[in-house]
């Protein structure tokens, strides 16, 4: 719900997770990507504690414009077993495939049309797929986004976070 928070124009979204599916009924899972844009990288460059080798890499995508992806590797045993992508993707040392994939983008915020944009490229660069319609699914209205984002301030007041 808090990719509509921004769509609708509540807040700006710097970061989303998407589930692409093959089907409108949302039965045959494509891929699942992680969208970050340049504030989240700032930010997690910035004010997270993360290994140096991250931290060089978020510092590079920083200084340039283009498009990146990032890969989680299994980390136990039942990762390698269950966990991995289906579709071909960067191998680690161990010769495994990655668990979850984060691209990293150059946009300043998220909205529908370029979510649909990331969806058309991961299909492209994993799938090899070429996508000429992405459709959106699951809408929620306007006062189901407003309820939603009142109650997370709400929450968030409460919690002292505002």
């Amino acid at each position: 719900m808090n990719f509509w928070w921004g769509e609708y124009g509540f807040t700006q979204i710097c970061d989303e997770e998407i589930f692409i599916y093959k089907d409108e009924n949302c039965k045959k899972l494509i891929g699942c990507l992680d969208i970050y844009t340049r504030p989240t990288l700032k930010y997690i460059f910035e004010e997270y504690d993360e290994s140096k080798e991250y931290i060089e890499k978020i510092k590079t995508f920083l200084a340039e414009d283009k498009i990146v992806y990032d890969y989680i590797y299994p980390r136990d045993f039942k990762d390698r077993l269950f966990n991995q992508v289906k579709h071909d993707a960067p191998r680690d040392k161990r010769g495994l495939k990655p668990t979850y994939i984060m691209m990293w983008n150059t946009v300043e915020c998220l909205n529908v049309n370029e979510l649909k944009k990331c969806a058309k490229l991961y299909c492209l660069k994993f799938y090899g797929i070429e996508v000429e319609n992405v459709e959106i699914l699951n809408i929620p209205t306007y006062e189901e986004v407003k309820r939603s984002y009142e109650e997370a301030v709400e929450m968030d007041r409460k919690m002292g976070i505002l």
